[in-house]
């Protein structure tokens, strides 16, 4: 259990990267001004949200979610401590939680869980700021993401303006192949007008980024990417992973 935690921790730490990079850029510490004006910048996308892409392609392939999450990231003046601490108070409302604390100079780590909640509130600080993360995981075989991102919501401290939410599920599809599962995804993609999109094989199946215009997107290899999905097949299971702009678990 304790690894598996570590591999998931690890996972996330490009999303660390590309915040630090993004919030230094956001302070006018680069002379391109894209990632400036980019950092927190949401496209105009009221109409393409009224579809909820994650839900529509679980729909469409008939699968069924085993995990369901969200992190939160902002930066704050504020005590890391004492701020990850109130987040808890407030998540604790809502899953009653067991935590377990690991803090040195430069970070304070809370993890929390529960039988089917696990995940840890986070400050690590830079300069003269916190960069506080909030990831939390529930299996559950219902469609826990707007659920999720409501109670993430309310944990955002009302000071903080600006901020990053990421977003996976991992479901599991009964019937069909990987292949045929992926291309289906594919054109279910084009289908809401996504572009950008890139296919790498992998050992047991299939991951796959693109640019949908309704997340949060970042750079990759010169491309604006703000989706990403993976068809893996486990044993006998074959399993969906979507994540926003990547996806923040280990699979």
């Amino acid at each position: 259990m304790q690894n598996h935690i570590i591999m998931k921790k690890l996972a996330i730490i490009f999303f660390l990267i590309i915040y630090l990079i993004s919030f230094q850029c956001y302070l006018g510490a680069s002379a391109n001004g894209y990632y400036s004006k980019q950092i927190f910048k949401r496209e105009d996308s009221t109409t393409l949200e009224k579809v909820d892409l994650f839900k529509d392609i679980l729909d469409r392939t008939h699968g069924y979610p085993t995990e369901c999450g969200g992190m939160l990231v902002f930066t704050t003046t504020s005590c890391g401590e004492k701020t990850a601490n109130k987040i808890f108070m407030k998540l604790n409302e809502y899953y009653k939680l067991n935590k377990n604390v690991c803090e040195n100079d430069q970070m304070y780590s809370l993890d929390f869980n529960n039988d089917y909640v696990e995940g840890y509130i986070q400050s690590v600080k830079y300069e003269d700021y916190n960069i506080v993360t909030v990831n939390i995981i529930q299996k559950s075989n219902l469609y826990e993401l707007k659920n999720i991102k409501s109670n993430l919501d309310k944990c955002i401290p009302k000071e903080v303006k600006k901020y990053r939410y990421f977003q996976y599920v991992k479901a599991k599809v009964e019937n069909g192949k990987v292949e045929t599962l992926n291309n289906q995804i594919k054109e279910i993609l084009k289908y809401r007008h996504a572009c950008n999109i890139k296919t790498v094989t992998l050992q047991e199946g299939y991951t796959n980024t693109a640019y949908t215009h309704r997340y949060e997107s970042i750079q990759s290899n010169g491309d604006l990417i703000d989706f990403n999905y993976a068809v893996m097949k486990y044993d006998m299971d074959i399993y969906i992973i979507m994540g926003t702009p990547q996806i923040m678990a280990a699979y």
